[in-house]
């Protein structure tokens, strides 16, 4: 059993090491304050809601037929509409914060 767990472990971080790490290193260089910390907490909630805001484009705009290549970037140009509307929400807060 524990040797599974070492295995999803390792599993896991060779998987999202290209992100983790940058992370850390970026939040130990920038020395973030309350303010910041906010943000980046408030820009995780939005991302959250964005994820189930183009998850529920998706179901809605799937119900229609699909049939050529043009499907994925239908898909990819909800996902992508969603998420720099929420990244322009973010940028507006930050700024109404400072």
């Amino acid at each position: 059993m524990n040797n599974i767990f070492i295995k999803d472990l390792v599993s896991f971080a060779s998987r999202h090491i290209a992100w983790i790490l940058p992370t850390f290193i970026a939040i130990i260089l920038l020395n973030p304050a309350g303010a910041e910390f906010k943000t980046l907490l408030l820009v995780v909630v939005f991302e959250c809601l964005a994820v189930a805001l183009s998850g529920l484009a998706v179901f809605a705009y799937t119900k229609l037929n699909f049939i050529n290549k043009e499907a994925f970037n239908c898909i990819g140009f909800i996902f992508l509409g969603v998420h720099i509307a929420v990244g322009l929400i973010i940028i507006g807060v930050y700024i109404a914060q400072s």
